[in-house]
């Protein structure tokens, strides 16, 4: 009986244990897709799309018909100092470790991509880079590395 108990917890403890790994949500308004990597069900998602409703309709009223992705990274294990990149391709990211990863496309043609790294979202920020996005769409394409 002493021999077998401990192998009987060993199992127990084995059952118990919980993992979960980082998923996508991805909402598409019109010509903007806004798109969160995170790890749980966070508020931040709801936010997100909340952010794409406002964005859709500064793209309206801009009357801006090309394609944009918002796409936000959540650093949801603490805080980080925020980091923004806009780019104009297909959304697709390449991980430079491995070569034989394909990147996918988020988009189904090239357009201007708003890529943020933050422990959460600044509405204002955001939109801030979505109109000057807009207005500097070819110093854009023409400039980026």
């Amino acid at each position: 009986m002493r021999k077998i108990l401990p192998i009987i917890f060993m199992f127990l403890n084995i059952m118990i244990c919980h993992a979960h790994q980082d998923f996508y949500v991805t909402k598409t308004f019109d010509n903007l897709t806004v798109r969160i990597k995170t790890g749980y069900e966070y508020g931040e998602i709801n936010k997100l799309k909340i952010l794409g409703e406002l964005g859709q309709r500064m793209l309206e009223k801009a009357d801006y018909k090309g394609k944009i992705l918002i796409d936000f990274n959540h650093y949801y294990t603490g805080k980080c100092e925020p980091d923004y990149f806009i780019s104009y391709d297909n959304g697709s990211i390449k991980y430079t470790w491995d070569n034989n990863l394909r990147p996918k496309s988020v988009l189904s043609s090239s357009g201007l991509v708003i890529r943020i790294v933050s422990s959460r979202i600044d509405y204002k920020k955001t939109l801030e880079l979505l109109n000057y996005a807009i207005e500097n769409k070819d110093y854009i394409k023409k400039n980026q590395d």
